[in-house]
C-alpha cells in the first residue's frame, strides 16, 4: 500500500513538471510568433523610412545646402575591439530596437511631418507600404513601469551577468527588479534570451507579457545589458535627441545605403530630455564608425577631443542614471532639496544629493580631498602659466578654478597611454571636463595625445585621470593660463561666516590631520578654490509648527532648554507666515534634518521617527543640527582624538562619518569635545556590533553617543555664533566660559567653576572636609575619595609644569553613559569647557597628563562602597 502512495505521488509529480514545461513552452513558442511579427514590421518600417530618408537628402543635394560633411577619415583598426560594434551589427531599428505597430506609425508619422516641412510629399510611399490609418496618430502617454519589475533569464544568457547589470541599476534608482524562474501569465516583465545579436523594445510595450531582450553572441558584457534594459525602461539612443545636430554632424554618404534612416532623429516614443545636457559619454550613445559601409567615420563630433567619449560600453553614465531617476522617482522625495554641480535629490535617501564623480556632500557642494600620490585636488588659476605633471598607477581629481568672468586655457602638451581604444573608458583614462555643466562625460583622451588646446566654457575645470592597470602612462603637463573675458556681477557673501560648522570639503580618509605645505609649485587656495553658495543663516526669533502626531509639550521643552542657554527665541504657531522663517517638526518613516538653513524665507522642516518625538534628546540633536551644527566625530581634528574603523561601518552609512576640512569652518577656539550631544556613539553605523569609533583613552568609550543633553560647549558654540553681539560691553571669563547673552554682567561657566567671572570652584560636601585646592609635587602624592558624597579638587602645578595622573583605582557605580555628575570627572586638558573624562563602572590604571598647570576632580559617589584613587606629581612641561 505504501509503495503504491509513494507511486502514483511520484506520477503525480511528474505529470505537475510536464505540465509546467508545456505552459513554458508555450509561452516563449508565444513571445517568439509575436517577436517575428514585430520584426516584420520593423523591417517593412525601415524600408519606408529609407524611401523617405533618400528623398530627404536628394532634396538637400538639389540646393545644395545637405548638411553632411565629406570625409576620407579612414577608420583605424589597430586595437580596435570595441563591444558596441555588436550592438550596431542587427539591422533592427537604429541597430538595436525592435518596433511595436505602434511605435512604427509614430515613427511614419513623424518622418512624414520632417519630408513635408522641407516640401517632400510622402503620401504614396506610406500609402503603398503600409496599412497606416490615414488620420494622424494621437500618442498616448506611454505606461510606466511599476516596481518591482520582474526579469526571467533564459538559457545560454549568463545569470550572473545579467543579475549584475540590474543590481547596478538598482543601486543608483528607485528601479527594482525581481527576478523569476519561470515565465508568468499575463503579467509585464522582462524575459532576457540568447537571440541574434543585442536588441530591446523601447519602453514598456505590454501589460499582460514578458517582452524580450536579446542578448545574443558578443552581447554578454554588463554595460550591453545595462544599454539594452535601458532602452525597456524608456531611454532612447543619445544620438536620437532632437538638438544632436548642435554637437554631431553626420556622413551620410559613408553609411550603409539600407541603415541611413538610422539617423533621422525620431524616437519610438514621444519622449523628454528634463533638461539633461547632450552627453557624448551617455552609455546609450554609439560611436563614429556607426553604420559604416566603408570603415569611414559616419557620425562626428562638433567638438573633434569627444571623438572618443563616444560609444563607450562601460558603464551608464551619471547623467544616463539621472535621467531614469528623474523619469521613474521625482515623486518619491516629499520635500525638496536643493543640490549644486549638477547633483539632484537622491530618491533613496531623500536627506541627500546624488554628485557627479568629483563633488561630494549632502548638497553636492564639496571637492575630495587631496590624495598623497596626486596633486592638489583645487588649483586658483592665475594669470601666469603654470604646469601639472602626473603618471603612474592612481586615480586623481583636479578642480581648476578662477575668478568669475574668466576662463581657462588648457594644453595637453602630452599624454600617453598603453590601454589604447578608439573608444575610451572612464577608468583608463584622462577626461578634461571643461563645459559648464559639470555632469556631462568629459572629453577623453587614451593612446597618444600632444598639444592640444582647450578652453573652458566658464570659470571651471575638472580634470579626471585614471588608471586601474599597470601600463605605460604618463601625462607629461597641462599646461594652464587665464583668459580674461568681460566680468560678470559676483553675488556678495552676506552670509557672513556661516557655515561655521559647515564645510567646504569632506574626506573619507584615517589620516585626518594632515599638513599641507605650500611650495613654489604648489598655489592651492581652498577658500579662493571653492565658489559655493553658503546656507542661510537663522534669525534668533524663530516660528516653530508641530505636527499633529508630535506631544507639543515635548518639543516646548526642548526648545526651552535652548532658550535658557542661549540668546535663541522659539515662538509656536499654527499655520505658515508668508516670507519668514520657521521650523515644523513632522513624523517620518525616518529620522533627520538637514545641516542649518537651507531655504532663505520659507520653513524647514525636522523629520522625527514615530517613536522618536518622545525623546528630548533626539529632538535636540535634530534641532540644533538645524541651526548648523554638525556631529563632532567630523571634526577636522578628530585625528587627534578618536579613531574611525572604516571597516566596521556600513557601506550605506560612509557618509556619517567624513571628516571636515577646516577651511571654511570656525570653531571658534573650542576643543574637541567627547560629551557633546552630537558624538556619535562607539558602534554607530557598525555592520557587525564591532566599534566604529573608538577614543584612544578607552575611558571616553563611555561618553560618547550619549543623547541626554546639550554639553556646555555645545551651547557655547552657539551663543558665540549666533549671540556674540548681545552683549555691548565685553567681560572677562576664566577657565573657558564666556560672556552670558542673557545676562551681560555675568559669564556662563562650565561644571565644577562658579563666580561672576568662573574664576571660582564649587564648594564641597561637609563629608569631603575643606581641602579643595591641592598643590602638586614633585614625588607622587594620593588622593583617596569613598562613600556617597560629592567632592570637588583642583590640582594645580607651579608654572611651566604639567601633571601626570594615574587613576589607580576606581568603582562608581555602573551607569550605560558616563556624563557630568555621574561619578567621577577629571578636567586634565587646557580646554575647561569640553567635558572631562568621566569615569562610572571599575577603572584601573588610566594614564594622564594635563594640557596645562591645573587639573579640576569632581567626585560623585551615590554607595558607601563607591571609591576613587588618584595618584599625581608634576613634571617640567619641556618634558612633553
Amino acid at each position: 500500500m505504501i509503495l503504491l502512495r509513494l507511486y502514483l505521488t511520484c506520477i503525480i509529480f511528474v505529470n505537475i513538471i510536464k505540465s509546467k514545461n508545456i505552459n513554458q513552452k508555450y509561452e516563449k513558442n508565444r513571445i517568439q510568433e509575436q517577436t517575428e511579427i514585430d520584426y516584420k514590421n520593423t523591417m517593412q518600417t525601415i524600408g519606408v523610412l529609407n524611401q523617405i530618408e533618400k528623398k530627404i537628402i536628394q532634396k538637400y543635394k538639389e540646393k545644395n545646402n545637405l548638411i553632411i560633411i565629406n570625409t576620407n577619415n579612414q577608420k583605424n583598426k589597430q586595437n580596435d575591439t570595441n563591444n558596441a560594434d555588436v550592438i550596431k551589427t542587427s539591422d533592427l531599428y537604429e541597430g538595436d530596437i525592435m518596433l511595436k505597430k505602434f511605435q512604427a506609425n509614430y515613427i511614419l508619422e513623424k518622418a512624414k511631418e520632417q519630408a513635408e516641412k522641407i516640401g517632400i510629399d510622402v503620401s504614396r510611399i506610406i500609402k503603398l507600404n503600409t496599412d497606416r490609418n490615414k488620420r494622424k496618430i494621437t500618442i498616448l502617454p506611454q505606461e510606466k513601469w511599476t516596481f518591482p519589475i520582474k526579469y526571467y533569464v533564459d538559457d545560454y544568457v549568463p545569470d550572473d551577468m545579467v543579475d549584475r547589470a540590474l543590481k547596478m541599476i538598482e543601486e543608483q534608482t528607485c528601479v527594482k527588479f525581481a527576478k523569476t524562474y519561470s515565465l508568468l501569465f499575463n503579467e509585464p516583465g522582462l524575459v532576457y534570451y540568447y537571440g541574434n545579436n543585442c536588441w530591446s523594445y523601447v519602453g514598456k510595450v505590454s501589460d499582460y507579457d514578458f517582452q524580450p531582450i536579446s542578448i545574443g553572441r558578443g552581447c554578454q558584457i554588463i554595460g550591453i545589458i545595462q544599454h539594452e534594459t535601458l532602452h525597456a525602461l524608456g531611454l532612447n539612443h543619445e544620438h536620437d535627441r532632437t538638438d544632436r545636430d548642435s554637437y554631431v554632424k553626420v556622413n551620410i554618404e559613408n553609411v550603409n545605403h539600407n541603415e541611413v534612416s538610422n539617423f533621422m532623429k525620431i524616437s519610438p516614443l514621444d519622449t523628454s530630455t528634463y533638461n539633461i545636457s547632450y552627453d557624448y559619454g551617455s552609455i546609450m550613445h554609439y560611436d563614429v564608425y556607426a553604420f559604416s559601409k566603408n570603415n569611414r567615420k559616419t557620425m562626428i563630433p562638433i567638438i573633434l577631443i569627444y571623438e572618443k567619449t563616444m560609444g563607450q560600453t562601460e558603464k551608464m553614465a551619471f547623467d544616463d542614471v539621472k535621467l531614469v531617476n528623474l523619469h521613474y522617482c521625482s515623486k518619491i522625495c516629499t520635500f525638496p532639496l536643493k543640490c549644486y554641480n549638477g547633483g539632484y535629490q537622491d530618491p533613496k535617501n531623500c536627506l541627500t544629493c546624488r554628485c557627479v564623480e568629483g563633488f561630494l556632500g549632502k548638497q553636492c557642494d564639496q571637492i575630495p580631498s587631496k590624495k598623497s600620490e596626486c596633486p592638489s585636488t583645487c588649483y586658483n588659476v592665475s594669470p601666469n602659466e603654470v604646469s601639472i605633471s602626473i603618471n603612474g598607477q592612481k586615480n586623481c581629481i583636479i578642480h581648476l578654478r578662477t575668478n568669475i568672468g574668466d576662463k581657462i586655457k588648457l594644453t595637453i602638451d602630452k599624454s600617453y597611454f598603453d590601454y589604447h581604444k578608439n573608444v575610451c573608458i572612464s577608468k583608463n583614462s584622462l577626461e578634461i571636463k571643461y563645459m559648464k555643466d559639470k555632469t556631462t562625460t568629459g572629453a577623453r583622451f587614451c593612446g597618444y595625445d600632444t598639444n592640444i588646446p582647450i578652453v573652458s566654457q566658464n570659470h571651471h575645470i575638472v580634470i579626471m585621470y585614471s588608471i586601474s592597470i599597470t601600463l605605460g602612462m604618463h601625462l607629461e603637463s597641462i599646461k594652464i593660463d587665464r583668459d580674461k573675458i568681460i566680468q560678470q556681477k559676483y553675488m556678495p557673501k552676506n552670509q557672513s561666516i556661516y557655515h561655521l560648522f559647515s564645510i567646504n570639503n569632506e574626506k573619507f580618509s584615517e589620516i585626518e590631520n594632515e599638513s599641507y605645505v605650500k611650495t613654489k609649485e604648489e598655489f592651492l587656495d581652498q577658500k579662493k578654490c571653492l565658489s559655493m553658495k553658503l546656507p542661510y543663516r537663522w534669525d534668533t526669533n524663530i516660528d516653530y509648527i508641530v505636527g499633529k502626531e508630535i506631544n507639543k509639550e515635548i518639543v516646548h521643552k526642548t526648545l526651552k532648554m535652548i532658550e535658557d542657554e542661549t540668546c535663541f527665541k522659539f515662538k509656536r504657531i499654527f499655520k505658515k507666515n508668508l516670507n519668514t522663517q520657521g521650523i515644523i517638526y513632522n513624523i517620518s518613516t525616518f529620522h533627520g534634518s538637514f545641516i542649518g538653513k537651507v531655504v532663505k524665507n520659507d520653513y524647514q522642516y525636522i523629520y522625527l521617527r514615530k517613536g522618536s518625538e518622545k525623546k528630548i534628546g533626539l529632538i535636540l540633536y535634530a534641532t540644533v543640527n538645524t541651526l548648523g551644527m554638525y556631529n563632532e566625530h567630523m571634526r577636522p581634528d578628530r585625528g587627534k582624538h578618536i579613531r574611525v574603523n572604516f571597516e566596521n561601518i556600513d557601506k550605506n552609512a560612509i557618509m556619517e562619518f567624513y571628516v571636515l576640512n577646516g577651511s571654511n569652518i570656525n570653531s571658534y577656539g573650542i576643543d574637541y569635545d567627547y560629551g557633546s550631544l552630537l558624538h556619535y556613539g562607539n558602534i554607530a553605523y557598525s555592520k557587525d556590533r564591532k566599534p566604529t569609533i573608538e577614543a584612544y583613552i578607552d575611558g571616553y568609550n563611555k561618553m560618547i553617543g550619549h543623547l541626554q543633553k546639550l554639553s556646555f560647549n555645545d551651547y557655547k558654540l552657539l551663543n558665540m555664533h549666533y549671540c556674540a553681539n548681545e552683549c555691548k560691553t565685553k567681560l572677562l571669563c576664566y577657565n573657558s566660559g564666556y560672556q552670558d547673552p542673557k545676562n551681560c554682567e555675568k559669564c556662563k561657566c562650565p561644571n565644577g567653576y562658579i563666580g561672576n567671572n568662573c574664576e571660582k570652584i564649587v564648594g564641597n560636601d561637609k563629608k569631603c572636609g575643606s581641602l579643595q585646592l591641592i598643590n602638586s609635587h614633585k614625588n607622587p602624592r594620593n588622593i583617596i575619595i569613598k562613600g556617597n558624597k560629592s567632592c570637588t579638587y583642583l590640582i594645580k602645578a607651579p608654572n611651566n609644569y604639567v601633571i601626570k595622573l594615574n587613576i589607580k583605582d576606581v568603582l562608581l557605580t555602573k551607569q550605560r553613559f558616563c556624563i557630568e555628575k555621574k561619578g567621577l570627572e577629571i578636567k586634565y586638558r587646557k580646554d575647561k569647557g569640553a567635558m572631562g573624562l568621566n569615569l562610572c563602572d571599575r577603572y584601573k590604571n588610566i594614564y594622564l597628563k594635563s594640557e596645562d598647570n591645573n587639573v579640576l576632580i569632581q567626585y560623585n559617589g551615590y554607595k558607601n562602597i563607591d571609591k576613587a584613587v588618584i595618584r599625581y606629581k608634576h613634571v617640567p612641561e619641556k618634558i612633553y
